[in-house]
């Protein structure tokens, strides 16, 4: 669990298989995952009970290619 201004992962160029990103809140944007102005790639993941006080619960990606193939999402929130 991470407690960030960004999500768990942010700004980051990270191609990431069979992954859970869980529990991570932000007092900014994206709680799971904050994207901008960046490249990721999340294949097979979950990503469960992330919180933002800002956008985007699971996941945020401003001026950026992301790519979410097979994902879930569930219990996600932003304010």
């Amino acid at each position: 669990m991470a407690v960030l201004d960004q999500g768990g992962v942010a700004n980051a160029r990270p191609v990431l298989y069979d992954c859970t990103i869980r529990r991570n809140t932000a007092f900014g944007d994206g709680g799971g995952v904050y994207n901008n102005n960046s490249q990721s790639r999340f294949i097979d993941c979950l990503f469960a009970g992330n919180v933002a006080q800002g956008n985007g619960g699971a996941v945020y990606s401003s001026a950026s290619g992301m790519t979410l193939a097979n994902c879930g999402f569930g219990y996600n929130a932003a304010n």
